[in-house]
């Protein structure tokens, strides 16, 4: 896991998915941001789900109460690990080299991926833990 980014902080790390190749180099702050955007929202549409036939003006101070949560280092940490989470993050490398890609998109042509395959790439972008942290601290100062 660390190999693989510490191979990407150099020339960059190639994988091949679904006939295309890919670059994959090192998680950006603006990464980490986004994801952080990622999970609020999912906490949003979990909300919606299971908000139906609730009053709209408490739906509404709930939900500004989601956006405006913060999210800590450990479910970002449990984020990164899931694999939605790792897919995410594989998306956003992925929009480095093709920015029209969608998460969507990437979804299925994981789907069509070998198991193993898949589960190597994706084990690859998970970042250590102190790594991380120091992104994170970056992204506050």
């Amino acid at each position: 896991m660390a190999d693989s980014l510490e191979k990407a902080a150099g020339a960059g790390v190639y994988i091949t998915i679904d006939g295309t190749k890919y670059e994959i180099t090192p998680f950006s702050v603006g990464d980490f941001i986004a994801l952080r955007s990622y999970i609020r929202s999912k906490r949003i549409e979990d909300f919606r789900k299971s908000a139906e036939g609730m009053d709209a003006t408490e739906r509404r101070m709930i939900i500004t109460d989601l956006v405006s949560q913060s999210i800590s280092e450990l479910e970002l940490n449990e984020e990164i690990i899931s694999p939605e989470g790792s897919i995410f993050m594989l998306w956003r490398l992925m929009m480095r080299q093709e920015p029209e890609l969608t998460l969507e998109e990437v979804q299925q042509k994981l789907n069509e991926t070998d198991l193993e395959e898949l589960d190597a790439i994706v084990g690859g972008l998970n970042v250590p833990e102190e790594e991380a942290k120091n992104l994170l601290r970056e992204e506050i100062d």
